[in-house]
């Protein structure tokens, strides 16, 4: 609620982006699998609505009244000036979220290792990816989980999804644990952006799709060459 995604879109994203949270898996997939903002309950789409006196009010029930310092670990690969608007917008409920920069290579094994000790600036979920890659996004038993969540309720949902013997089943449980991870806020969502993607018109069997961290093998094998427009 402290969090203010319009001006992230809209100024520094300059509107080239969207707001709209997304759960552990995107859009994309379809209805049968996402569980999109619009299905949500009104009291669950407010608790993502900016909104700094309902944030205050939450700090004070939550024995915080003066707030309390934090940190937002980075990669110098990050955008800092992201984490920098999301400290500037934190202080305003009494957060103090000390940036610690580190090197790609120490910061790939801290976020690897969830060796971070509060927040990590680009830990996203599985938007994107398949169903089996997005239900293990907050499962502990994943070597690299986002915001090295550690919660039984959720890996339920996982052994229950890999248990399952029917697609039915598995979209039933994958939109109950996007719903879960949901309303337990593991992430702050700051909105999605908009990549553009550069295509030769002699690639076929590929759309300018985004597969950074897919199975890249996935898209390879069937990409083609028309050697009759490569000049």
């Amino acid at each position: 609620m402290a969090i203010d995604t319009d001006q992230i879109i809209n100024s520094y994203y300059k509107g080239l982006g969207d707001k709209t949270p997304l759960g552990i898996a995107s859009p994309l997939l379809g209805s049968d699998w996402s569980d999109p903002y619009s299905s949500w309950p009104a009291s669950l789409q407010a608790e993502y609505q900016y909104n700094i006196g309902e944030a205050r009010k939450l700090m004070n029930e939550a024995g915080y009244p003066n707030g309390f310092d934090t940190e937002i670990y980075a990669s110098a690969q990050d955008d800092i000036n992201l984490a920098q608007i999301m400290k500037n917008m934190l202080l305003s409920i009494g957060v103090n979220a000390n940036i610690t920069v580190a090197d790609p290579v120490t910061a790939g094994t801290v976020s690897r290792g969830n060796k971070y000790t509060q927040t990590v600036l680009g830990a996203g979920g599985g938007m994107g990816a398949g169903p089996s890659d997005g239900i293990t996004t907050f499962w502990s038993g994943k070597f690299e989980r986002t915001g090295g969540v550690e919660d039984p309720a959720y890996d339920a949902f996982v052994d229950q999804f890999f248990a399952a013997t029917t697609e039915a089943d598995c979209q039933k449980i994958f939109k109950a644990a996007s719903r879960y991870a949901i309303e337990q806020h593991y992430t702050l969502q700051l909105g999605t952006t908009k990549t553009p993607q550069a295509i030769q018109p002699w690639v076929k069997g590929w759309r300018g799709e985004n597969f950074w961290g897919w199975p890249q093998w996935a898209y390879y094998q069937r990409m083609w060459i028309d050697s009759s427009l490569k000049k």
